[in-house]
């Protein structure tokens, strides 16, 4: 069957949420169906993970090329205009649609979509933004959600102390709520991460057809007989830095619960490990020295592995979070707000440990430390849980399947109608 995979980010390198979810994604569909990639190219990610802009278009094409049959992409206009966001955010409070549209609109895009010569039976639509494009195209349309976007802006919204940007974010979320409601039903089915996400979706747009499609762990992750060996007098969090959700849990660590462990357990170390740390992070990290704040690293695991235990205060946001799998991926036992594991079927003292204000997190930390049972119990049955549930191969597959299914739906019903 052949697919065109339209997405708002290169999907490469696969470090980090969206990217991971993406690249493994289109790496899985490509081995059981024939897909062609249009993509939007931002900026930041591949000036991020790679010496110049250029050697990171460079590799991705020469890597997507190694799944993909076509692959083409357009820079992001407002990452290359000077005050080119800020600009976007300004005139897109007198939009109808918002900044999270307005985005990724482009006449560009356009032409490139109507130069393909490709008889596409089905179009995957990476994220919201791109349904704009869906009525240009031919096939049966796939919408994916990696968070439910208007849900996530609204949350920001009661969560913000400052009235301008709390303004701002409430707007954007309802603007995006009615283009999530307007939308829905141009697409055959929807994907959320998570079965939770799915029930979000339907209360937005009731009768929405979804599928839950489930982030997943990287094979690398999995491939290490590594499962809670790490000191637990060493403390790890890892994210991109420049995303408000792990900012926030980072200054929740930096401000509160690390200042509480570090005063009653004497050689204690916290790795914060991830780009974009920022000048308060770094600063923080320069000035303690029982604290390493890392920067952007090329490979994760061996953090994982010196650590014995990955804290995840993250209480905002959505979806679900790839950086809790891949801790119970690698062994590494997990303490986490309940949010940070929305979505995914982790039994607070099975899997992690659950807890929500400081002293809960200060508390499941020393015990932890103090149980090495305890410490092993929860790696091994988080470990399980994933090979059992989150393998992107399995996942991929998956979603082939739910492809395949759906085509062979809509052509009988179309015989059905005599068409």
């Amino acid at each position: 069957m052949k697919i065109l995979w339209l997405s708002h980010i290169l999907p490469f390198p696969p470090i980090g949420g969206v990217l991971q979810r993406s690249h493994n994604l289109l790496v899985e569909l490509s081995k059981h169906h024939e897909v062609d990639l249009v993509s939007f190219v931002q900026r930041q990610p591949i000036v991020t993970h790679f010496k110049s802009y250029e050697e990171g278009l460079q590799k991705a094409r020469e890597i997507l090329l190694q799944h993909c049959g076509k692959v083409e992409w357009l820079p992001i206009r407002s990452d290359w205009k000077r005050w080119g966001k800020q600009r976007l955010a300004l005139q897109s409070l007198f939009s109808q649609n918002g900044y999270t549209i307005e985005w990724l609109a482009d006449p560009a895009m356009l032409n490139l979509l109507n130069s393909l010569d490709g008889d596409y039976e089905v179009i995957h639509f990476d994220t919201i933004s791109l349904a704009q494009y869906a009525p240009l195209l031919n096939g049966l349309k796939v919408l994916n959600h990696h968070n439910i976007e208007s849900q996530m802006m609204l949350r920001r919204a009661e969560r913000e102390s400052n009235p301008a940007l709390k303004l701002y974010y409430f707007q954007e979320g309802k603007k995006l709520r009615r283009y999530e409601t307007r939308t829905a039903d141009w697409f055959s089915l929807h994907l959320t991460c998570s079965e939770l996400d799915g029930q979000r979706l339907v209360e937005i747009a009731p009768g929405t057809p979804f599928r839950e499609v489930p982030n997943g762990v990287s094979p690398e992750f999995m491939n290490t007989d590594f499962v809670g060996s790490g000191s637990p007098s060493h403390l790890l969090f890892a994210g991109r830095f420049s995303a408000y959700a792990n900012q926030a849990a980072a200054r929740k660590i930096t401000d509160e619960i690390w200042p509480a462990v570090r005063d009653k357990m004497g050689g204690a170390h916290l790795t914060l490990a991830g780009s974009g740390p920022g000048p308060y992070l770094t600063r923080y990290g320069d000035e303690n020295a029982d604290v390493t704040v890392t920067g952007f690293v090329e490979d994760i695991k061996p953090f994982f592995q010196e650590a014995g235990i990955f804290i995840c205060p993250i209480d905002d946001g959505g979806g679900t979070r790839l950086k809790v799998l891949d801790a119970m991926a690698m062994g590494t036992p997990v303490v986490a707000h309940p949010v940070a594991c929305e979505g995914l079927p982790i039994v607070d003292q099975q899997h992690a440990l659950l807890a929500r204000t400081t002293g809960d997190f200060v508390s499941a930390i020393f015990k932890l430390v103090e149980d090495d049972q305890l410490r092993l119990r929860l790696a091994r049955a988080a470990r399980e849980l994933v090979e059992k549930q989150f393998s992107y191969p399995e996942i991929g597959k998956t979603y082939a399947e739910t492809l395949t299914n759906l085509r062979i739906s809509a052509t009988t019903d179309t015989r059905r109608r005599g068409c």
